[in-house]
């Protein structure tokens, strides 16, 4: 990684954001990859970890304008982990249509843009293949359709 901007800086450190659902939220237990990166940037940048088990991309919409503009808007790095909850099977009442899914991510995405300045780096990383269970409302189908 490149050396930050000095408006980048927090505590001297660089910041990464981690913003998304549960699998961003408990990626900081051990052996997760948001421990990982966490080891990874030791030193060199501060690994926030803001993942909200249960959100879908309507909860983590409007998460996120509590959280910027403010301390998180000169972030270099976010990771948006999202789509997991919103793929899951109609009547999940976390389910959304791949078009507000989409809408909404690129309201998200736009927002940190916006915040930022135009100079955050953002991965995206979308939701992960599914197993067919009906009782748990997910289908490897629906997922792909995100």
């Amino acid at each position: 990684m490149t050396e930050a901007p000095a408006t980048a800086r927090y505590g001297g450190r660089t910041k990464v954001v981690l913003f998304g659902d549960s699998i961003t939220q408990y990626s900081f237990h051990a052996g997760g990859w948001g421990q990982r990166l966490t080891e990874y940037f030791s030193r060199r940048a501060d690994v926030l970890n803001r993942g909200f088990a249960g959100y879908n991309t309507l909860y983590a919409h409007l998460a996120l304008q509590r959280l910027l503009p403010g301390e998180l808007s000169d972030a270099a790095l976010w990771t948006v982990g999202l789509g997991a909850n919103d793929s899951m099977l109609p009547g999940s009442e976390v389910h959304l249509p791949a078009s507000e899914y989409e809408a909404n991510l690129r309201a998200i995405l736009g927002r940190i843009q916006t915040a930022s300045g135009g100079r955050a780096a953002i991965i995206v990383i979308g939701p992960p293949p599914k197993v067919d269970d009906q009782e748990a409302g997910q289908s490897s189908a629906s997922s792909a359709e995100y």
